[in-house]
């Protein structure tokens, strides 16, 4: 059984997934976000990320595959943007109390269902969150993933 560290290296590790388009529905809600400090939680690569500082955010990302937060960094670097990119395990991750003024988690969720009243932990009063979820058939193929038969 791959752990869920391992399994992200090597997905990330595969040319096809290490430049992916910003995150469609971030784009559109970008006017609603609360502008200032934003956290991208399961950030991958940085792509939103990247999109967010573009957009004047100040930025906190973090993922669990230490391959996707160095191309996360990398890319900022090129384009002279500052991330605070960090490799971390959700299922260990505590929010500062109204530490940021957006939370976004795009294509992820999570395993623990106590990260939800974390991430209303996190959010400054006035603040916003974005989620977009993965689909069933993305669930079904990590699950496969994960534990082969």
């Amino acid at each position: 059984m791959v752990d869920a560290k391992e399994y992200w290296n090597q997905f990330y590790q595969k040319d096809e997934n290490t430049n992916p388009e910003v995150n469609y529905f971030l784009k559109d809600m970008l006017p609603r976000l609360q502008k200032g400090l934003a956290l991208d939680v399961a950030m991958g690569v940085g792509q939103n990320s990247i999109f967010l500082a573009e957009n004047g955010f100040s930025v906190k990302g973090f993922d669990i595959s230490n391959t996707a937060v160095s191309l996360a960094k990398e890319t900022a670097i090129t384009k002279k943007l500052d991330i605070d990119a960090q490799v971390l395990d959700l299922d260990f991750f505590m929010m500062q109390p109204m530490e940021y003024d957006s939370i976004i988690m795009t294509r992820f969720k999570p395993s623990l269902m106590r990260f939800f009243p974390e991430m209303i932990r996190g959010i400054k009063q006035g603040g916003t969150i974005l989620i977009e979820s993965v689909g069933i058939e993305s669930m079904e193929r990590a699950l496969a993933y994960t534990n082969p038969i």
